[in-house]
């Protein structure tokens, strides 16, 4: 019955990717929580920590693709919202 986990493993690949193509789009992440994302960092660290110890290839290789885009979506948070700091810095003056 693992293809049911694999099925999960590619929703939750899926459901990442508009919000990381708005983020790239529009070059803002207002709404977005970065404490939030930190603790999804944490989840899937240790989703991924728990599927090699019960010996369990899907969700131990199936969290990964999440885990690399919550890490993507963090550094995404930090340079927005660092850009468009100094943006309007410069506008400012």
């Amino acid at each position: 019955m693992y293809v049911f986990a694999w099925i999960a493993n590619v929703l939750v690949f899926t459901y990442k990717l508009p919000q990381m193509y708005t983020i790239y789009k529009e070059k803002k992440t207002n709404g977005l929580s970065l404490l939030s994302l930190c603790i999804q960092l944490v989840s899937y660290t240790l989703y991924i920590i728990h599927g090699v110890f019960i010996e369990d290839t899907s969700l131990s290789i199936g969290m990964v693709p999440p885990l690399c885009q919550n890490m993507i979506l963090v550094l995404m948070v930090l340079y927005y919202r660092n850009i468009n700091k100094i943006v309007d810095e410069v506008n400012e003056d």
